[in-house]
Formats: structure tokens, C-alpha cells, sequence
């Protein structure tokens, strides 16, 4: 193992990453663990990189739907990370993020929450208050308190998120139209109709301003 074992793992990073990209996800998951493989014998069990490639593989996974295998990697990850680099660090917030989704899509909705909210105690700790990462972490617990039926919590968290993106886009961006249809998805839920419609109005004056009448087709 060496120089050459190196310059390995990159290639088979980079291959698996543009089968990822393509959805080609069985093919992606050959060459990450084959990287994986290769990175546990230069480096051992508990190095960042090996954190890294197990991230990537759990990432690989949950695209899959296959939501355990999904989290018993992201977990192998974090417990190399709190290890190595401490429980504060961005790539630690990226991973609780992941496992919040992951049990999201397992429908275990408070599971989910915890890990947006360690998530989301990271990013405020290491970037300002309009960070895109806070914004996006908002919006995923917005979205699991409305899968909930916890609908003010939900447009509580929606709302922070718009006040972030409308800070960092302005008013005429995609992910704006996102949340103004997931708030006119909670007011339409609570029978509030003129609200609910106000912000589908903003929503699809946004989208046909990026996309053309089309997206009415």
C-alpha cells in the first residue's frame, strides 16, 4: 500500500461519483466500497477519509430506499468523526442531516427531528444566521412537523427558512417558490383558503417567471 494505492481510492472516488450522479447507484456502491477497502488498510478503521467514503456510501443507500443500510453507514461515519474531529464540525451537522432524512423517509418522524435539530445546532454554531445550511435544515423540519400534522410548527419552521432564503436569493428564486407552496400547503391543510391561496399565487408567479407557461403543461 502507497502512492499508487492512493491515486486508486481517488479514481474509484471519482468513478463512483459520476454513476451517482447518473443513478446508476449498484455501480456507484461497487467503487465506493472498493475505495472503502482500500482506505481501512492505509489508514485503519478510524480515520476521516474512512468517515467520509462511509457517508457516501450510506448517501448511495438511502437513494436506493434502503433506509437501514442507509443508517448503519451514517452512524459507522459519525462515530469516526466525534472521534477524530469533535461533535461540532460541519461534515458531523452533513451526517445528522442525512440521518434525518433517512428516518424520515422510515416514517419515525421524531427520530427525524432529533437529527435536524443536532444538525441544525452545528450550522448555528459555525455560520451566521443566513446561512443556506440553516435555511435548508429549517425547511426539512418544517417538512417533518406538516408530515405530523403539527401544522403551526411547521409553518413556524417554514417561515424561519423564507426569511433566510429571501435574505440570500431575493424574491424571484426556485427555492423561494418551494416554500411559499409548502406554506400554501399547511394554510390549504388548516382550511385557511385565502392564505392558502396567497402563497400559491407567489409561488407560481415565481415559476412561470423561471420556467415559462409551460410548467403549467
Amino acid at each position: 500500500m502507497g502512492e499508487n494505492s492512493l491515486k486508486n481510492s481517488n479514481c474509484l472516488h471519482t468513478i463512483g461519483l459520476v454513476n451517482a450522479y447518473a443513478a446508476k447507484y449498484a455501480e456507484a456502491l461497487k467503487y465506493w466500497l472498493k475505495k472503502l477497502e482500500i482506505e481501512r488498510e492505509l489508514y485503519g478503521e478510524s480515520h476521516t477519509s474512512v468517515a467520509d467514503s462511509y457517508h457516501n456510501i450510506g448517501e448511495v443507500y438511502s437513494r436506493k430506499s434502503e433506509y437501514d443500510k442507509a443508517l448503519e453507514y451514517f452512524f459507522k461515519s459519525i462515530k469516526i468523526d466525534i472521534e477524530q474531529i469533535g461533535e461540532k464540525h460541519p461534515s458531523l451537522a452533513n451526517s445528522y442531516n442525512s440521518i434525518g432524512s433517512a428516518y424520515q423517509q422510515k416514517s419515525e418522524y421524531d427520530k427525524a427531528l432529533e437529527y435536524y435539530f443536532k444538525s441544525l445546532e452545528i450550522y448555528q454554531g459555525i455560520s451566521g444566521k443566513e446561512h443556506s445550511r440553516i435555511s435548508g435544515t429549517y425547511n426539512n423540519i418544517g417538512i417533518v412537523y406538516y408530515l405530523k400534522a403539527e401544522y403551526n410548527e411547521a409553518l413556524e419552521y417554514y417561515f424561519k427558512s423564507l426569511e433566510i432564503d429571501l435574505e440570500n436569493f431575493g424574491r424571484n428564486h426556485p427555492d423561494i417558490a418551494t416554500t411559499y407552496m409548502n406554506i400554501g400547503n399547511v394554510y390549504r391543510i388548516k382550511s385557511e383558503y385565502d392564505k392558502a391561496l396567497k402563497y400559491h399565487f407567489k409561488s407560481l408567479n415565481i415559476k412561470l417567471e423561471f420556467f415559462g407557461k409551460n410548467i403549467l403543461l
